[in-house]
């Protein structure tokens, strides 16, 4: 048997005993322990990736607060889904999209949002929808509570549903 084969098969062998015997680490070669170093972190890299890219298929629950702090119906209007669930205090109903833009600039017409921030945000269990909570206060004083929730629609998470609630 020739000697680079030897050496290799040696490796080998000692890079099983690590793998099923981890106190035989610290007898293997530079060699083999790099080897081993590379293949965890080529590991390491590849779950980051799947994690990072189930991360990114969240609605952006930053941009949709924002876009309610600005009081125009229509920079929310990219966001909402074909039929919408709006509860204003006591009033609710469901809308066509264009519908649901108007009820919306007629609540910001009356309460002109100044601050709007996020409380919490989340997803379901089965990370089919998301749902965000903030708060607001209007320009007459008041504060209201906004629950928003979020339902996959095709690539992206759309709103399914928006409720104001007067604290």
């Amino acid at each position: 048997m020739p000697l680079r084969r030897t050496i290799f098969i040696k490796e080998q062998i000692a890079s099983y005993k690590y793998y099923y015997f981890g106190y035989f680490y610290t007898t293997l070669s530079i060699y083999t322990r790099y080897t081993i170093y590379i293949k965890n972190m080529k590991t390491l890299l590849i779950l980051f990736v799947f994690t990072a890219t189930g991360l990114w298929g969240q609605p952006n629950f930053s941009a949709v607060i924002d876009a309610i702090q600005s009081g125009n119906a229509n920079s929310v209007a990219p966001y909402l889904s074909n039929e919408v669930e709006i509860t204003i205090g006591d009033n609710d109903g469901t809308y066509n999209k264009s519908n649901a833009i108007s009820t919306l600039q007629q609540f910001f017409s009356g309460k002109q949002p100044k601050v709007c921030s996020t409380v919490h945000s989340g997803a379901a269990r089965d990370q089919g929808a998301y749902y965000c909570i903030g708060k607001m206060k209007a320009s007459d004083g008041s504060s209201y509570r906004i629950y928003v929730y979020f339902k996959k629609e095709g690539a992206s998470y759309l709103i399914r549903e928006i409720r104001f609630e007067e604290n």
